[in-house]
């Protein structure tokens, strides 16, 4: 894309100006444009194109002030796109989707199961608790059993 074109970056100081403009201008009309300039709506008066909506960057508008600059400066940028998108890029990003949903769905179905299987490992060292308390339960009786046993022979 030229240093002019319709697709620029949002109004947030924190973005690079570099770095998120085609994805900022994802998000609807952007702000600004790569040069930095605000980003302005004129109106086509040519017979044409009569009352067609342009978008362009003011420091464009100065430089021209003409809607023939517009129109040309709008195709332009239109031709540009088209041309990253014959690139292949429009491939990439839909296969790149395509490849972000499954993971998403199998991210979702990891996380069933490792639900499931917390439920299954809660409900085995519940049966283990109960089972350690009934042999410690056990242990105790058995104790208590060898003492008394052991008092009765001591003092016979």
């Amino acid at each position: 894309m030229g240093p002019h074109s319709w697709v620029a970056t949002s109004s947030s100081s924190s973005y690079s100006l570099d770095e998120n403009t085609i994805r900022d201008g994802e998000y609807g009309m952007p702000s600004y444009c790569y040069c930095g300039g605000r980003v302005i709506r004129e109106t086509s008066r040519t017979e044409q194109d009569p009352g067609k909506l342009y978008f362009s960057c003011e420091f464009r508008a100065r430089v021209s002030g003409e809607i023939e600059s517009l129109q040309t400066h709008h195709r332009a940028g239109m031709e540009e796109l088209i041309s990253e998108l014959k690139d292949g890029e429009l491939t990439f990003i839909i296969m790149d989707m395509r490849i972000a949903e499954k993971r998403i769905s199998d991210l979702k179905e990891e996380h069933e199961q490792s639900k499931a299987e917390i439920t299954r490992l809660e409900l085995v060292i519940g049966d283990f608790n109960k089972k350690y308390k009934a042999v410690e339960s056990t242990f105790a009786i058995a104790a208590v059993l060898l003492l008394l046993a052991w008092f009765l022979v001591w003092f016979k």
